[in-house]
């Protein structure tokens, strides 16, 4: 399917806005008292609908999956949920991120494209479910889950996040996200640092403390 360029770059950087939002908005309750973002909502906050979060996984799925190769034996798959960069070789695959979870399908199609090396280790690096939906069907082909302990601890509680929601009446509301089975859990988790040697390269796993500024891309 062919899409008009300038349809395709405003729907890549709508889709980084929303994106964005959603951890901006998981970031609130880190920033700020919950009484205090609680009053602060007052009289623009609603009950999400109950499939608000089905409808934000479907709003992700929406855009097409595009490659992009960034080196000789590095790929990076975007759309359907931020990215997720593959290093694959004789060792297997090491993918970061899984995308949402109806976009499963093309999430393997798009890894089986690449040889037939199995997926050794998937690496969450935090806990929002756009980066982490597909964990499960990855470790059922026996692949490792492995991410900081705060992304499992964050991953095994439920989480009310205020986003703004996409739906006919557009508002701030609260989506509720229920833990994910234990099979997307992280089977290995690091608290501090965990290096990965594979396909000739050292993959470097660092935590970084939450910051003001870019707390939203850590590990809460």
């Amino acid at each position: 399917m062919k899409f008009n360029l300038l349809h395709r770059q405003l729907s890549r950087r709508e889709m980084l806005r929303g994106s964005a939002t959603l951890a901006h908005s998981a970031f609130l309750p880190h920033l700020f008292p919950a009484p205090l973002l609680r009053a602060s909502a007052a009289g623009y906050t609603q009950q999400a609908p109950s499939d608000a979060l089905a409808a934000e996984r479907d709003w992700f799925n929406a855009f097409p999956l595009e490659t992009e190769r960034l080196g000789e034996n590095l790929t990076m798959f975007s759309g359907p949920g931020g990215s997720a960069v593959v290093l694959n070789g004789a060792d297997g695959k090491f993918v970061v991120e899984t995308f949402v979870a109806p976009a499963w399908a093309r999430l393997k199609q798009a890894l089986d494209g690449l040889g037939n090396a199995p997926v050794k280790y998937v690496i969450d690096t935090h806990w929002h479910f756009d980066h982490t939906d597909s964990n499960a069907h990855l470790h059922a082909a026996r692949a490792t889950v492995i991410a900081h302990e705060n992304t499992k601890k964050r991953m095994t509680q439920p989480h009310v996040l205020p986003v703004f929601y996409r739906g006919p009446n557009g508002a701030l509301v609260d989506l509720h996200a229920d833990p994910p089975p234990v099979e997307a859990l992280p089977q290995q988790t690091f608290r501090a640092s965990y290096k990965l040697q594979a396909n000739g390269e050292t993959l470097a796993l660092q935590h970084f403390a939450p910051h003001i500024r870019t707390g939203h891309l850590r590990s809460f």
